[in-house]
């Protein structure tokens, strides 16, 4: 007996789809209907800062960009950065971007911090929810020595909140090169603009049936 998965398309409605042929066992799939979700950046609570990251990579693993911009309570951009790494996977970029981050917090003597990351994988190996990889050990370690110093607060979001991050991602995974200053370009900060002003985005996020 032959069990094939049919789901149905605009090009094949559910009706067309009911077949049954002989030797042959059909079963109808219906996809989850997806629910939009509002995301919206917000700004850390005034005397804090914020440290947002993501990884940006083209394959995985992949040519990939580690992005990152700190903010203050007004949502001014205190700093940006990123860098391409080369070949590698978006989970070492992501540790790397977060070590880079918490490095300049630590120079500049600025806490308590809050950390949000697109990444729900590199938040669970962080907080030892998940082993991480062998390879990743020596980053692992550098994040618990800064760690140790200051007050810090991990938290998971997505990726479509945070637009500054994406851009600075997406330049670095194409043009490989590194850009680390108190100020972002031009077309950035425009960005860093709409997040101010709290602009939601939608994204489709999978429902229950």
């Amino acid at each position: 007996m032959h069990i094939f998965d049919i789901h149905p398309t605009s090009s094949f409605p559910l009706e067309d789809s009911r077949l049954l042929l002989v030797g042959f066992q059909l079963k109808v799939v219906i996809p989850k209907p997806r629910q939009p979700m509002a995301l919206t950046w917000t700004a850390p609570p005034p005397g804090t800062y914020k440290l947002d990251v993501e990884r940006s990579s083209l394959g995985n693993p992949g040519n990939t960009g580690r992005p990152g911009v700190i903010r203050n309570y007004n949502s001014d951009v205190l700093f940006g950065f990123f860098e391409c790494y080369g070949i590698c996977t978006s989970l070492e970029a992501e540790f790397r971007a977060l070590i880079f981050g918490l490095k300049w917090f630590h120079q500049h003597n600025f806490f308590p911090l809050i950390v949000h990351s697109d990444s729900k994988l590199l938040l669970d190996v962080v907080q030892g929810q998940v082993p991480g990889p062998w390879h990743l050990d020596l980053c692992f370690l550098q994040f618990q020595a800064l760690a140790t110093y200051g007050c810090h607060s991990l938290h998971h979001q997505f990726q479509q909140t945070n637009v500054v991050t994406n851009s600075l991602g997406k330049k670095a995974s194409a043009s490989c090169t590194s850009f680390a200053a108190n100020a972002v370009p031009r077309h950035i900060h425009r960005s860093a603009v709409i997040n101010a002003l709290a602009f939601s985005y939608i994204r489709l996020c999978k429902g229950t049936r």
